[in-house]
């Protein structure tokens, strides 16, 4: 059984061949640590390559279009930040949720 934040992100995102997102169990628990709010801060120290900087994405960019909040993401450089932001803007339009709310 699918968890709810695996199914919310399948039905919002798209992957690079333009199927539905699917989360490893991994990025479930990065996604709901953002999305749900329940930390102030989040630190996320994963391997290369594991797909923390899109489901950061996703989550940051689910969170910008649902509450009026603001939302400081620190990367470790600008080359990095380029590489989130590319990310949330890409993922920005692919469904009508974010590209109304945005």
């Amino acid at each position: 059984m699918e968890s709810k934040t695996a199914n919310l992100v399948k039905a919002f995102f798209r992957d690079d061949k333009g199927n539905p997102f699917t989360l490893t169990p991994g990025q479930i628990e990065i996604f709901d640590a953002i999305a749900s709010e329940s930390h102030r801060r989040v630190r996320i120290i994963c391997p290369t390559r594991y797909g923390k900087t899109r489901t950061v994405a996703m989550a940051v960019l689910l969170l910008a279009a649902s509450f009026p909040v603001k939302i400081a993401v620190v990367s470790p450089s600008f080359r990095k930040s380029k590489i989130l932001m590319g990310y949330i803007l890409d993922h920005a339009l692919e469904n009508e949720y974010t590209r109304a709310k945005l």
